[in-house]
């Protein structure tokens, strides 16, 4: 299943997943603009979810913030 991706990924820790109904909200912070494509199309995958709400945030570094 999806969660245990998103446990064993970079993305443990970093996101809260509340799932209702087939809504899945998928909210928190993670490292990488790849990071976050990972987490959403995880939860777009999974069985019975129709829905998915994006409150991911990519975290700055100190090297983008510079440019």
């Amino acid at each position: 299943d999806w969660s245990s991706d998103v446990c064993s990924s970079d993305l443990a820790g970093a996101l809260e997943v509340p799932a209702k109904d087939g809504v899945v909200l998928v909210d928190g912070t993670v490292p990488t603009p790849a990071a976050k494509d990972r987490a959403l199309t995880l939860a777009r995958e999974t069985d019975g979810v129709v829905q998915v709400i994006d409150r991911v945030t990519v975290q700055r570094t100190a090297s983008r913030a510079r440019r």
